[in-house]
């Protein structure tokens, strides 16, 4: 078999094995989700476009930067929060307290697989909890590939929502109840809340598999008999 043929013969093979293993992004980038939260004695409510990067929210007084950053066939959405300027995020510790993202639009059928959450102090570095607050969280390191920190975490088994997900965030009511975990109220200044999506798999029907297999069996008997006429 020449080189030639055989580069063909592996781009076609590729193909085939490839079909439906490409993946877009989950959620639709440039798209737009409503970020809220309660920080202060009062709530505040901003329409914020999904994609990489910073902006301002409350009016100023909040900073969210968002990283959207893919793991294997998953997609982890982080948002994190911090105080402009750098102060503690709540001033009566005794308010309840919540950030918040509501209207995330998926652009695929996906799972809600996991969900973690970090304080931060002054510096942007993770408070480091004993224990968690949250039900079914426990102390953990961070997941997201490459996050840094110990925060908490829990895993879901494929919660599956509508295409648009209801409000997904993080709440504590009151906010000095965040003293349970060993963290200080008052030292933090910000707060990251990773979300982890993946697409929902289906599993070819057996006519779609035999199709397949007659497809790469035709290729291989085709290649072979130009073979055999080239020797």
């Amino acid at each position: 078999m020449t080189t030639k043929r055989l580069a063909i013969l592996t781009a076609v093979i590729a193909t085939v094995l490839g079909m439906g293993q490409a993946r877009a992004d989950i959620f639709d980038i440039g798209s737009t989700f409503t970020a809220s939260g309660q920080n202060t004695a009062g709530a505040w409510s901003n329409t914020v476009t999904l994609q990489n990067g910073s902006t301002l929210v409350d009016g100023g007084a909040l900073n969210l930067a968002i990283s959207i950053v893919p793991e294997g066939s998953s997609e982890w959405l982080v948002f994190t929060f911090t105080t402009v300027p750098t102060g503690p995020l709540m001033t009566n510790t005794g308010d309840d307290w919540s950030t918040y993202e509501t209207g995330l639009d998926s652009v695929e059928a996906s799972n809600f697989d996991g969900a973690f959450v970090e304080f931060l102090n002054s510096s942007g570095t993770a408070i480091t909890p004993t224990s968690s607050i949250f039900g079914g969280y426990s102390v953990e390191a961070n997941p997201v590939p490459g996050g840094v920190g110990i925060g908490q975490g829990a895993s879901f088994t494929d919660l599956e929502p509508p295409m648009v997900w209801p409000a997904l965030g993080t709440y504590i009511d009151p906010f000095s109840y965040l003293a349970d975990t060993g963290i200080n109220p008052s030292d933090v200044d910000g707060d990251t809340e990773a979300l982890e999506f993946a697409p929902q798999t289906t599993v070819p029907e057996p006519s779609s598999l035999l199709l397949l297999s007659t497809g790469m069996l035709a290729v291989v008997l085709a290649v072979r008999k130009r073979m055999a006429r080239s020797v």
